[in-house]
């Protein structure tokens, strides 16, 4: 958050039924913010115990799309993947073109 040029590339799992962005805590680390220091926040799955994070408002940046300011949760345990929630595609526009095998993606209007 101090330094817009510091960027750290990772690969985000579009995920309908997250309500927020959600990153391993390690990405926190990596991009220099201090992670405990963010509001407390339990993510709840359908089954199994909740998993502990911490929010913290964040850039994401796509060379094509652009940049969008979401508030993400950073876990506090590893993950497998990083999430694109719902607070992501309220930003974005995404459609199918039935029958042609074409995916799009475009900033809101």
């Amino acid at each position: 958050p101090t330094n817009p040029d510091f960027i750290v590339e990772i690969d985000g799992h579009v995920d309908t039924g997250a309500e927020r962005c959600v990153f391993d805590g390690r990405m926190a680390l990596a991009i220099e913010l201090e992670l405990m220091a963010g509001q407390p926040f339990t993510l709840n799955a359908t089954s199994g115990p909740g998993v502990p994070a911490r929010l913290h408002t964040v850039r994401l940046v796509h060379d094509v799309l652009g940049t969008f300011q979401v508030e993400a949760a950073f876990t506090l345990g590893e993950i497998r993947r990083h999430l694109l929630g719902r607070d992501f595609l309220r930003l974005v526009q995404i459609g199918f073109r039935e029958h042609q095998a074409e995916f799009y993606v475009t900033p809101a209007p």
